[in-house]
């Protein structure tokens, strides 16, 4: 097999040339990965444009394959993520991964909406490959205290490629001149991926992905085999795909699904002000979203992390319960608005800002400190997660489509019970840490 090999830049670096490199390679990685959620998600506020361009209808099963076939592609693009390190060598993973990622700009112009959505498969891989490609970076060039610090600004790459999109759209005559010239606006968001792929293939180092000498005393299986048919990583790739419906259904899908149940009453809050109702939505989303990777911080604390989790994810089925109710049951839209604004963004706070702890708790169990064991089970986790998930969304579309009235009506307590099983789950997790106080403050 054909292998990449180059000279490994950490080997002749010293420490100040490893900490600047490392942190413009982050930095494109960050940007990279910023512009692929951007083009993934302006689909969903063009939609009025492209489905009238491409022929598609008004079946919401196929509209929602732009985003559904999203999350496919980069469960599928995940798992082979290492092995393509091992082959290619880091740098040249990530040139390859930033390649497919520019998909974002010639899958403007196809002819027929097959090849659209397969153009936003491919973009879908590469976007997704380099949020994982960030993390040998953060091994390898980085103390522990300036990885720390970049662990906690690395997920803000999808909230702020969100924002920068929602925030475009706020205004009703933005959004009504962008979905008209929809080709236009995905172009120069599609051009923009090309940037962080030149400048990495110009200021990009190459090294060796795997840490030497990193050991362990675990007895727990490091094969792609074994810890495919362990319980405890199945559990874990359904916690995280109904983790996803927290995070992108309930941000993307939702907003269309109120609006149906509410019967377009919704829009009378902000059409006085010309403000796009979902696009503030979304806003609210992911600013509450940045606030709460502050639970982030309880990792650092000496206590259970189980009683948080629970308490987070039971808040998150509490304020969901609420939004529908609002949404169907307050005639006055102001008011049903208000309701629906102040729950999401709590929603987003705990259930968003959870997901900084419930995803490091599997490096605190016992046997889980070999690298190669770690990386396996974030592959499919991420992996399986994002292809169920995708499962979830084809599913929830269906049902959408299925009735004038009760389509929409089921498609809503269809959400609800993925958000009732992520509570569920919750009270199922092993806690890393029995041995912890309740609180940092208790005894």
């Amino acid at each position: 097999m054909f292998q990449v090999k180059s000279p490994s830049f950490l080997d002749v670096a010293t420490e100040r040339q490893k900490f600047t490199n490392g942190l413009v390679m982050w930095f494109l990685l960050f940007a990279g990965y910023m512009l692929f959620c951007a083009n993934w998600l302006i689909m969903i506020k063009l939609e009025p444009g492209w489905k009238k361009d491409l022929n598609v209808g008004d079946k919401q099963a196929i509209l929602e394959a732009v985003n559904y076939s999203v999350p496919l592609a980069r469960g599928l693009a995940t798992i082979p993520v290492a092995w393509l390190m091992v082959k290619l060598s880091h740098k040249y993973a990530v040139i390859l991964a930033m390649l497919l990622n520019t998909a974002a700009f010639p899958l403007v112009f196809s002819p027929n909406f097959t090849l659209f959505v397969i153009g936003r498969m491919v973009m879908a891989c590469g976007g997704t490959m380099l949020i994982i490609l960030i993390q040998p970076i953060l091994s390898r060039f980085f103390s522990l205290g300036a990885k720390g610090i970049l662990s906690i600004f690395t997920p803000w790459a999808y909230v702020l490629g969100a924002l920068f999109v929602n925030l475009l759209f706020l205004s009703s005559t933005v959004s009504n001149y962008l979905t008209t010239n929809w080709k236009m606006c995905t172009a120069i968001t599609g051009l923009l991926t090309y940037l962080p792929a030149l400048y990495y293939a110009l200021f990009g180092k190459n090294f060796e992905a795997d840490t030497v000498g990193n050991t362990s005393t675990s007895e727990k299986s490091d094969t792609y085999l074994g810890i495919l048919k362990e319980k405890e990583c199945w559990f874990w790739v359904f916690f995280y795909s109904f983790m996803l419906v927290v995070s992108v259904m309930v941000s993307g899908f939702a907003p269309k699904i109120l609006m149906k149940l509410s019967n377009d009453k919704l829009k009378q809050a902000t059409q006085s002000i010309s403000i796009e109702w979902d696009s503030l939505y979304r806003i609210i989303f992911y600013v509450f979203c940045l606030l709460g990777f502050s639970l982030g911080t309880w990792n650092k604390v000496k206590a259970r992390r189980k009683p948080l989790v629970v308490l987070s994810c039971g808040l998150v089925t509490i304020f969901w319960i609420v939004i529908l109710a609002a949404s169907r049951g307050i005639e006055n839209a102001t008011l049903a608005t208000v309701i629906i604004y102040t729950c999401v963004g709590l929603m987003s706070f705990f259930g968003m800002g959870i997901q900084t702890v419930i995803l490091y708790i599997p490096h605190e169990y016992k046997g889980n400190d070999n690298p190669k064991r770690i990386t396996i089970f974030y592959s499919y986790l991420w992996g399986f997660g994002y292809i169920i998930f995708a499962v979830y969304y084809f599913l929830v579309s269906c049902i959408f489509d299925a009735h004038a009235y009760y389509g929409y009506f089921a498609a809503s307590f269809v959400i609800m019970a993925f958000v009732l099983l992520f509570g569920l789950f919750s009270l199922l997790i092993e806690e890393p840490r029995p041995e912890w106080p309740l609180l940092p403050w208790s005894r």
